[in-house]
């Protein structure tokens, strides 16, 4: 067991360096379809499309073309232009994090299920700024934001909410 542990301390560790020919890439900006030239995230779904957050909205890539999908396009509105994050959530589903809240798409018909802390109260920017959400054991989904802790049933549905900040602090 120590032999193995000397071993280990014994062979320095080092950099290789390394080259990167970089006409094997090809770089993707507004000019080919993105929505926006800062990128937030990426994921891929079941389907093997590329899913690429922005500021300025959301991209869907097949390896050829995007399809831009912006807080109001035509196949579903995103709740904000600003994503942050998205998760698989299985079932050919992604969650989609924003500033605006969360949204769980289905990606083989498009459809969304929002998740919304509050509505059009002067605090609901910072209760809907979503930061992680979860599928917990018992069917629920687990959202946290800027300001705390919820918990919904499938059809948005808040089930349990822990603010930890509230308007009057």
């Amino acid at each position: 067991h120590y032999l193995y542990e000397y071993i280990a301390l014994a062979i320095p560790a080092r950099r290789v360096p390394c080259e990167i020919d970089e006409t094997n890439f090809v770089r993707h900006t507004t000019k080919s379809g993105l929505t926006d030239n800062y990128i937030t995230c990426l994921q891929q779904d079941d389907e093997g499309f590329v899913w690429i957050g922005t500021d300025g909205g959301l991209n869907r890539y097949d390896g050829n073309s995007f399809e831009k999908i912006f807080a109001s396009s035509g196949a579903f509105s995103l709740l904000s232009a600003n994503i942050w994050r998205i998760n698989k959530m299985g079932n050919g589903r992604l969650g989609i994090l924003g500033k605006g809240g969360f949204q769980l798409l289905t990606t083989k018909n498009l459809r969304t299920t929002d998740f919304i802390v509050t509505k059009g109260e002067p605090f609901s920017s910072y209760q809907n700024a979503s930061w992680d959400a979860i599928s917990l054991p018992d069917k629920t989904l687990g959202l946290t934001t800027a300001t705390g802790f919820y918990v919904f049933d499938s059809t948005g549905k808040m089930l349990y909410r822990y603010d930890a900040y509230r308007q009057q602090d």
